[in-house]
C-alpha cells in the first residue's frame, strides 16, 4: 500500500490518500484532490453539504424504509427461541480464541499450546503475515520492485530473522514476531538456505 497527503482547503486538517498500484498513483489522487478543492470527509458531511442530514431528507427515508421493511410485524429469526448451551458454549470458545469482548484480537497466541496445534499454528502464521506486510515498508533497503519468487533472478524476500515456528513455541506475540526488528530483506537464495535448515533441525521433530 503506498500513502499520499494533503491538507483539507477549509479546516487544514491532514488526509491520507492510498493506492495499492504504486506511489505515483497515490500522488496522482492526491494531485487531482487538490486540482478539484476536495474537502476532508468531516468538512464534506457538516452542515448543509450532507444531504442525508437535512430534515425532509431525513424524514422521507424513514418513510420509505417504514413502508418498504420485509420483516415489519414479522416475528424474530429465531421465533423467540434460545440458543441451545451447545451452541452458547462454541461462542464463548470462540470470542475467547480471539481474545474475548475489549476487541483486543489474537491477544491469547501465546497460549496456544492448551488448544488443537495445528489449527492454533496456522492462524498463528496467518496473523503474521498480514502484520509483516503492513510493516513491510518500515525495513531498511526494502524494494518492492526487486522482491519475487524462489529462482526468480535477482529477487530478494522478506525474511523473519527468529522464524515463525519459533516464536510460536516461546509464546511470543504476533504483533512482536512481525516488528520490524524482526524483519530483513534479503536475496532468495540465502532465505531458502535458512529455511532448510529450520525445516531439518527444528521444526518436524517435535511437531
Amino acid at each position: 500500500m503506498y500513502y499520499a497527503y494533503r491538507q483539507c482547503p477549509e479546516c487544514n486538517r491532514t488526509v491520507q490518500h492510498t493506492s495499492k498500484r504504486s506511489q505515483d498513483g497515490a500522488d496522482s489522487i492526491v494531485k487531482l484532490a487538490i486540482v478539484n478543492k476536495r474537502l476532508c470527509l468531516s468538512c464534506a458531511r457538516s452542515g448543509d453539504r450532507n444531504p442525508s442530514k437535512l430534515p425532509h431528507v431525513r424524514e422521507a427515508r424513514s418513510k420509505f424504509l417504514k413502508q418498504n421493511n420485509p420483516s415489519a410485524g414479522k416475528p424474530a429469526w429465531n421465533r423467540g427461541i434460545p440458543r441451545p448451551a451447545e451452541t452458547k458454549e462454541k461462542i464463548r470458545n470462540t470470542i475467547q480464541l480471539n481474545g474475548g469482548r475489549d476487541g483486543k484480537r489474537n491477544a491469547n497466541y501465546g497460549k496456544f499450546k492448551d488448544h488443537s496445534i495445528n489449527l492454533d499454528f496456522k492462524l498463528y502464521n496467518q496473523r503474521i503475515r498480514v502484520l509483516t506486510e503492513r510493516n513491510k515498508h518500515l525495513i531498511p533497503n526494502f524494494n518492492e520492485s526487486i522482491r519475487g519468487r524462489v529462482g526468480e533472478t535477482g529477487a530478494y524476500q522478506i525474511d523473519h530473522k527468529k522464524s515463525i515456528i519459533e516464536c510460536w513455541r516461546e509464546g511470543i506475540s504476533p504483533e512482536q514476531a512481525a516488528d520490524v526488528s524482526n524483519l530483513q530483506f534479503i536475496p532468495w537464495q540465502e532465505n531458502l538456505r535458512k529455511r532448510k535448515w529450520i525445516k531439518k533441525n527444528y521444526i518436524f521433530k517435535e511437531l
